[in-house]
């Protein structure tokens, strides 16, 4: 069980077309700066809009947490197009972010964040470990904030690993704190049903549960911490995610009464 607090959501959607941004957010660029943006892939662009944004803010001992299939990898593929092309006139600057599995390091370093920082992908079941990581930082005393970011902006090349999948681009944000009056139960034990994978929310209050069958987790954990954080007291929000191959994860969140 976790105890902990949600100071600010966001998400980013503006999508990509052809492996390059579509409509960007007019301030962008006042937010992340323009040094080096030439070379960052979309990826790592949207999670540092989402970090450094003035609604966000981040201190020196932050954890950041970024739950991700695809990542910052559009920068090696960006970097491999960019050879083919170029051949031995290749910029050295495209090599600082061409790696994979990378982007909250990155993302650290950027914004001078010294606590823990992870990088995970556990396909479906990656909206709930990955916040489980954020939340075991608060528990242990490693960070009093974490930052935790779920989603992925596709790089063309995604398409080829599952061309039935829906593609749609996001990155989930959530500041998370140590303090706050909000309980989390995590179940990773249960098994659902072998089904094409997916992500359920339960409400209270006799509303339907909301089903998202998309392979981007961004929509489905903006769905969820945004219900989250406007709980009343003794109210409940449930956030499953299934495997195709029937595995399942278990999310309950519950608002406890304020302390007087």
């Amino acid at each position: 069980m976790f105890t902990f607090g949600i100071e600010h959501t966001s998400l980013y959607d503006y999508g990509t077309k052809d492996g390059r941004l579509g409509d960007l957010p007019p301030d962008l660029l006042d937010v992340i700066g323009p040094s080096g943006d030439k070379y960052r892939d979309p990826f790592t662009r949207a999670c540092l809009y989402l970090v450094r944004h003035p609604a966000a803010t981040t201190g020196r001992g932050d954890t950041i947490v970024i739950g991700t299939e695809y990542g910052n990898t559009a920068a090696l593929a960006q970097l491999q197009r960019a050879a083919a092309d170029q051949g031995r006139l290749l910029s050295a600057q495209h090599f600082p972010n061409a790696t994979s599995s990378s982007a909250a390091a990155f993302l650290a370093i950027n914004v001078g964040a010294t606590g823990p920082n992870t990088t995970l992908n556990a396909a479906r079941l990656t909206p709930a470990v990955a916040l489980w990581r954020a939340l075991l930082a608060l528990a242990s005393a490693q960070s009093t904030t974490s930052h935790l970011l779920i989603g992925d902006i596709y790089a063309p090349e995604a398409s080829l690993d599952d061309r039935a999948a829906q593609h749609r681009d996001g990155v989930a944000y959530g500041k998370l704190c140590a303090t706050g009056n909000l309980r989390a139960r995590f179940d990773f034990s249960v098994k659902g049903t072998a089904s094409g994978g997916g992500f359920r929310i339960g409400y209270d209050g006799g509303q339907p549960a909301r089903e998202y069958t998309e392979r981007n987790g961004a929509f489905a954990t903006m769905d969820f911490l945004s219900r989250a954080q406007t709980l009343s007291a003794g109210e409940t929000v449930v956030f499953e995610c299934f495997q195709s191959t029937g595995q399942r994860a278990e999310v309950v969140v519950t608002k406890g009464r304020a302390l007087r």
